[in-house]
């Protein structure tokens, strides 16, 4: 073992002996040990062995007081990946198992991406991957948590990796790692990944707010110095023995108000804010008296949140007082307990910690997870799975509470269905109305923080496709959906049935139609039944063109391929470009349709040029159906092979109402979700309407869904699109 690994697991054991006396200290150097041997001489792009990962992941986990079992599955989390035992056999589940434990085999294959399995895209590798990481939550949250802690460490050493990759990481650091770690209460760990993200999406805006910080450091020192001495003498005096110090502000929370508010940093920074520690919560509500005493209290602006946590158990209380010369002060005051939670979270918490049952407890405070696991097995589309999840956790959030008084988390602008859906499916179900605050209310009404929301329910009573159009939450979307799917699944697959039939009777019968074929096609586009196939189909959700492309380039894919291995591209691999598989052929030579502009996600299909290679359309483009009608045998079914990190162009149209400050709040929100705006329009007027259009750079369509959605959420936006280059 080298010195510098020898140190690092000295450290370890000591930050694990910190909080856990009784540290199983062998087992914590068995698992090193085992992890640098199967590791063997792999290095990390940085040049340092690739022990070295799996070492500072165990060690942010003991950061956060985890137990001794998570930091040990830390230390193994990548050997199921990456890692061979002695004999050169690939190290498995049941090798961990066997050499660790079931508890820390669970955790470790938890965490282990799907790296056996071969995927079509990046989104839907992606989508893959999280689906299995919700499901695994679902057995032990503390999986989460390990991948949490990877993350961390890989966004520490992200500068080794090109510049593209650097941003898919950073992105998705901030659209999903980040918010995960705020929905779990681990501040420690949700601050660092949301700012070393910002660190390489907005490199400028990082280090002008880094320097201005730095510049003002010692004068606001100084001024935080002497209020936190002042007020803590006054509690002193009082007979309440507190800790009173400032509270800093991070890189991403500056900027993220810089943007949203459209401030510059000297009014987002000029602040003050103060943290007093206590031991008790009665010394919390004293200490609140006492800085009222000392300083005048703005009105309604003290919030409570020691009766009334927020969801992911964070406790505190907030007040806003003008403080000497006027100067804004902001006070949160907490027990010393209090703040353990709010920075560790979950991770020091846990059922875990107390001798329950893991795989079958889920605290209150988790009902977002259990959204989660129930969206990926509602939702078979991968695109539209990671929507969900990213608007699941990226929307700002409210807290609505129940008529005995428990807190419901909902997304900003949830309805009183998102609200019962939220609590339970059926009470979704047999929601007829609703009081909020002991007034009755239409089911599409706004839920605003501290309501107080009252379901009425009529046993029986079904919901309605109406509801879909005013819902937020897409758990609820995704219930109200397969209520209906549930519902009209037979009838379905008979109407998905005679829209084949009917295709294949326009086509002149060409094709065969039996249901072995049929089921080949079904499994083809990853349906596990032939009926499943059938009823999407009826439903709308596959287009029966889609099914006759799949089927006619199964059945004349023999002449095709041959021609199109031709046409096969030189070095798309080498230069990172997007490729297309076409009727078995890889890395054929290709165009997009500019009628349609297909992106990476969206379903396509391909017409076989006479000379020219594939030209790429969207199924449901208009010039395919010309097309189809001419010459169908040449149109084939594709799929997409996206490298990780490529950008591609895409068009949206924005119709805004007339707001001031609107545009500059669109372009802002596009710009903090890490997406570039590589060309905009000058505006148009339609009434009392301004027109807008613009060009972004996507990573697929998952991510340009998910920028639509969140720009349909600003107020006075009417609607937004997709359209043609």
């Amino acid at each position: 073992m080298c010195s510098t690994a020898s140190s690092g697991l000295e450290d370890l054991v000591q930050e694990v002996r910190r909080y856990d006396p009784d540290v199983d200290e062998a087992l914590i150097r068995r698992a090193y040990e085992f992890s640098a041997q199967v590791h063997g001489h792999q290095t990390r792009l940085t040049g340092e062995p690739y022990v070295t990962h799996p070492l500072a992941v165990a060690r942010i986990l003991a950061e956060i007081d985890s137990d001794m079992l998570t930091v040990v599955a830390g230390l193994l989390h990548d050997t199921i990946e990456d890692g061979r035992i002695e004999d050169g056999r690939p190290v498995t589940r049941e090798i961990i198992e066997e050499r660790f434990g079931s508890e820390i085999a669970l955790l470790v294959d938890g965490v282990s991406k799907l790296k056996k399995h071969s995927f079509q895209s990046r989104v839907e590798a992606q989508a893959q991957n999280f689906r299995k990481m919700f499901v695994n939550m679902a057995s032990d949250i503390r999986v989460v948590i390990i991948k949490l802690a990877d993350r961390l460490h890989n966004m520490r050493t992200v500068e080794v990796y090109r510049e593209d990759k650097r941003r898919a990481k950073a992105e998705e650091t901030l659209r999903i790692y980040a918010p995960l770690a705020s929905r779990l209460g681990i501040r420690h760990l949700q601050w660092q990944l949301e700012d070393l993200a910002l660190e390489v999406l907005d490199p400028d805006a990082y280090r002008d707010i880094q320097t201005k910080v730095v510049r003002t450091r010692r004068e606001r020192e100084q001024v935080v110095a002497t209020l936190s001495s002042e007020l803590q003498q006054r509690l002193i005096d009082a007979g309440v023995p507190a800790e009173v110090y400032g509270r800093p502000k991070h890189f991403h929370s500056i900027y993220r108000k810089m943007v949203r508010d459209e401030l510059n940093f000297e009014q987002v920074f000029d602040l003050i804010a103060l943290r007093v520690m206590v031991y008790t919560v009665p010394e919390c509500y004293a200490s609140l008296g006492i800085v009222h005493e000392t300083w005048v209290p703005l009105p309604e602006m003290v919030t409570d949140y020691i009766a009334r946590p927020k969801p992911n158990g964070y406790q505190s209380l907030h007040t806003k007082v003008v403080g000497p010369e006027g100067t804004p002060l902001e006070v949160q005051i907490r027990t010393w307990e209090m703040h353990r939670t709010c920075e560790y979270g979950i991770a020091a918490h846990w059922a875990y910690k107390e001798g329950r049952d893991a795989a079958s407890h889920f605290d209150r405070s988790l009902s977002w997870l259990r959204e989660m696991i129930e969206l990926q097995a509602d939702v078979p589309e991968d695109s539209e799975f990671m929507t969900g999840v990213e608007q699941s956790l990226f929307q700002e959030q409210v807290y609505v509470m129940t008529p005995k008084g428990d807190p419901v988390e909902l997304a900003a602008g949830a309805t009183p269905v998102d609200f019962a859906y939220r609590i339970h499916t059926q009470l979704g179900h047999e929601c007829v109305g609703a009081k909020v605050n002991g007034r009755q209310v239409p089911l599409s009404h706004a839920l605003r923080k501290g309501d107080i929301c009252e379901i009425i329910r009529r046993r029986g009573s079904q919901p309605s496709r109406d509801w879909l159009s005013f819902v937020q939450s897409s758990h609820a979307r995704e219930k109200i959906r397969g209520f209906f799917r549930r519902l009209s699944f037979e009838e379905d697959v008979k109407a998905g049935r005679a829209l084949l039939e009917r295709e294949l009777s326009r086509k002149g019968g060409e094709l065969g139609l039996s249901d072995d074929r049929l089921f080949e096609v079904a499994k083809s586009l990853n349906y596990q039944s032939l009926d499943t196939m059938l009823a999407h189909l009826g439903s709308g959700d596959l287009k029966p063109q889609k099914v006759m492309l799949r089927l006619r380039s199964m059945e004349t894919g023999a002449d095709i391929e041959e021609e199109l291995r031709r046409f096969k591209r030189r070095g798309t691999k080498a230069t990172g470009e997007c490729q297309i598989t076409a009727a078995g052929v890889d890395g054929v030579a290709f165009t997009l349709a500019r009628c349609c502009h297909a992106l990476p996600g969206d379903p396509i299909v391909g017409y076989v040029t006479r000379g020219r290679g594939l030209t790429v359309h969207r199924p449901d483009c208009h010039n395919l159906r010309a097309i189809l009608s001419k010459d169908g045998s040449r149109v084939i079914a594709c799929e997409w092979v996206v490298p990780e990190g490529t950008k591609y162009k895409a068009r949206i149209e924005v119709i805004l109402g007339d707001r001031i400050g609107i545009l500059h709040e669109v372009t802002g929100l596009i710009t903090n979700m890490g997406v570039n705006i590589a060309d905009i329009g000058p505006l148009s007027q339609q009434g009392s309407k301004m027109i807008l259009h613009m060009a972004v750079d996507v990573s697929g369509s998952a991510e340009l869904a998910a920028l639509i959605s969140r720009i349909e959420a600003v107020r006075d936006v009417v609607s937004v699109r997709r359209i043609a280059h």
